[in-house]
């Protein structure tokens, strides 16, 4: 029997799902015979215990206890934070599962080792992903009490949704992305309500500047604009970002730090957004975020946009490299300039 393992995959949603298809491919591609995602310690997994089939309750492959308890009694298997190992091994006539060997690679040389970047959307599994990251009945219980996915569902599906990432995504030094303007987001949304007969737009933004701004810039369009008011969203600034505000808690932004009940509630939110898009008739946003990325790979539908590559036809995007970032949206000298401004500080 061979089995990939893994566990604590990064934390954001997005990136969540998209390093668990990664690896999915991977085990498929290796012929792995069973994948297995041990519980995730992180603070924002929290409403969950930590664990994974609470959430995800198809991403595992069914396995018997006495492989778990084989691979947690062995000392040299430590699948810390996205460290992942394909193991070798069988049945012993006692009924106890014995390892034989393993290969350990870090996050690093998974990446290197399995070449991401020559994977193609089209070498994809897409209709084993929309099983594997399947919702749970728990997590859709959560989402039901929450008022913006109530005036979401609502609209069964009659609207269109648009993903907006901008603080830390568009500047700063872990930049990867474009700050579109609102005037073409709302060009290509415009034209999609009037193929779908529709004037919702279910929009998710990470600040509420890039709000205010849809907010105006669609006065030309009148359309019916819903999000969710009960989230609290920061300024557009890169130091806002809780992602960044968790990663340089310690150091850069050690005065406003983030807190677990942040990264708790970052994870709901994660789901909820994630089912506004997956109902939806179409979408648009940038695949240079995860979170738009993620769904975008699932959902493969042919009305959805991706602003990073404005140019690409559905065909030509079944044989995009799909797991790199697009390179022309990473700005070089963005990033140093953020990276000088860290160093300064310290």
């Amino acid at each position: 029997m061979k089995i990939f393992l893994t566990k604590n995959i990064w934390w954001p949603f997005g990136s969540h799902i998209y390093h668990l298809m990664q690896r999915s491919h991977f085990a498929d591609l290796y012929e792995c015979d069973k994948f297995i995602y041990l519980e995730n310690t992180h603070p924002a997994y929290a409403t969950f215990n930590g664990n994974i089939p609470p959430y995800f309750p198809n991403l595992n492959t069914p396995i018997p206890q006495a492989v778990i308890d084989s691979i947690k009694s062995t000392q040299d298997i430590d699948p810390e934070h996205n460290k992942n190992y394909i193991i070798s091994g069988e049945y012993t006539e006692g009924g106890t599962f014995k390892i034989n060997n393993y290969d350990f690679y870090s996050h690093r040389d998974f990446f290197i080792k399995f070449n991401f970047s020559n994977v193609k959307l089209k070498d994809l599994n897409i209709d084993k992903y929309k099983h594997l990251f399947t919702p749970s009945e728990s997590i859709n219980k959560l989402l039901n009490n929450i008022k913006f996915i109530q005036q979401v569902d609502a609209l069964n599906g009659n609207y269109i949704a648009a993903h907006v990432r901008w603080t830390d995504k568009i500047t700063g030094w872990s930049q990867e992305g474009v700050q579109y303007t609102p005037d073409l987001y709302l060009g290509y949304i415009n034209n999609l309500c009037e193929k779908f007969n529709t004037t919702n737009l279910v929009l998710n933004c990470d600040n509420i500047d890039a709000v205010l701004a849809f907010q105006e810039a669609n006065k030309k369009y009148n359309l019916n604009i819903i999000y969710d008011k009960d989230e609290i969203l920061p300024e557009n600034k890169w130091e806002n970002s809780l992602f960044q505000r968790w990663a340089l808690g310690g150091s850069y932004l050690r005065d406003n730090p983030s807190t677990d009940l942040e990264l708790e509630n970052d994870m709901i939110n994660g789901f909820k957004i994630f089912r506004t898009f997956m109902n939806c008739r179409a979408m648009v946003g940038c695949t240079s975020s995860a979170m738009y990325k993620s769904p975008f790979i699932i959902r493969n539908n042919e009305n959805d946009i991706d602003l990073d590559y404005l140019d690409e036809t559905f065909d030509q995007r079944q044989n995009r490299f799909i797991f790199p970032i697009n390179p022309k949206t990473v700005n070089g000298e963005i990033r140093k300039k953020g990276r000088e401004e860290i160093k300064e500080r310290k």
